[in-house]
């Protein structure tokens, strides 16, 4: 009886036969074996979990075609979410449009974009009283409703009405919050970065 396996499970059988065979060479930066291949995406599944991806979510990818960029699809697959590739050398004012339509949770770019697309992004989704957001997806028995997470800036005030139309206009329809929750700040992990493990229990 034949088993159907997933891409990245025939990834790791291979780094567990043939460890050291090569697995992606590149001219520039030399070639990477299937363990070493495996073990980075592994890594990788392991950071975006931290991050709060999950099973059905969306990652952007605005990398060079590459041994990392291979890695990176793995890892997205191995975290259970789909990834959104994009062009690196494309307007980053389209690469962030994309990844705005497609509503990715987390976007894997290369340093040298990372600026600009973030710039990007701030134009995107600025708004003068917002200091910090968050959107969740928090599936219940009733359903998948979504939560949004806001803290305002100081001396700025944000009534529930300018919250819920300024998230009508900036985000897909299917991602339009139907719970708000306003906090002084946003909890953070140890590298500074928004803590979705903790939202998620809020």
């Amino acid at each position: 009886m034949m088993t159907i396996k997933a891409l990245y499970e025939l990834l790791d059988v291979s780094a567990s036969r043939f460890p050291d065979n090569i697995a992606v060479e590149e001219a520039e930066t030399g070639s990477m074996s299937y363990a070493e291949l495996a073990g980075l995406s592994d890594r990788l599944r392991d950071r975006f979990r931290e991050t709060g991806v999950g099973l059905g979510d969306r990652v952007g990818i605005c990398v060079r075609k590459s041994g990392d960029a291979i890695a990176s699809i793995f890892g997205i697959m191995k975290a259970g979410a789909a990834y959104v590739p994009t062009d690196p050398t494309a307007p980053a004012s389209r690469n962030a449009y994309i990844f705005h339509n497609c509503a990715v949770k987390v976007v894997i770019v290369e340093s040298r974009l990372a600026d600009r697309l973030s710039e990007e992004f701030k134009q995107k989704y600025r708004h003068p009283a917002i200091k910090e957001a968050a959107v969740l997806a928090l599936p219940d028995d009733d359903g998948v409703p979504i939560k949004a997470f806001t803290s305002t800036r100081e001396g700025s005030k944000l009534s529930m009405i300018e919250r819920k139309k300024f998230c009508s206009e900036n985000l897909p329809l299917y991602m339009v919050p139907d719970l708000f929750c306003s906090l002084e700040s946003l909890p953070k992990t140890s590298t500074d970065k928004v803590d979705y493990q903790k939202l998620k229990t809020m």
